[in-house]
């Protein structure tokens, strides 16, 4: 497992730690998730079985991974690209490929 489900723990969050709205959700009925459910990231016990593969990436410069942090330019679209044509590549993909996404 990669470094996602410690990203609010490091700091590494645009507000250091938990987000304020978080705070201000009713824990009673907010849902429950696994332990592996990464940071703003889809529940792979949901998912996987449900049939689906999930795949958790860090954009450039986010959370544990390397290279240049950015906000809607180049570097991100070739990112995205590049990923999405990887997963599409592998063996245990039938071609489709979905995106899920928090902050933007």
């Amino acid at each position: 497992m990669d470094d996602n489900h410690l990203v609010p723990a490091l700091g590494k969050t645009p507000l250091k730690g938990v987000p304020q709205q978080y705070r201000l959700i009713d824990q009673a009925s907010a849902p429950t998730f696994s332990t592996l459910t990464s940071w703003e990231s889809p529940d792979p016990n949901f998912w996987v079985s449900n049939d689906y593969i999930v795949v958790n990436m860090n954009m450039p410069g986010y959370a544990g991974s390397t290279g240049e942090a950015s906000t809607f330019d180049r570097n991100q679209s070739r990112a995205y690209y590049e990923v999405i044509e990887w997963i599409a590549e592998q063996e245990w993909c039938d071609g489709n490929v979905g995106v899920n996404g928090v902050s933007f």
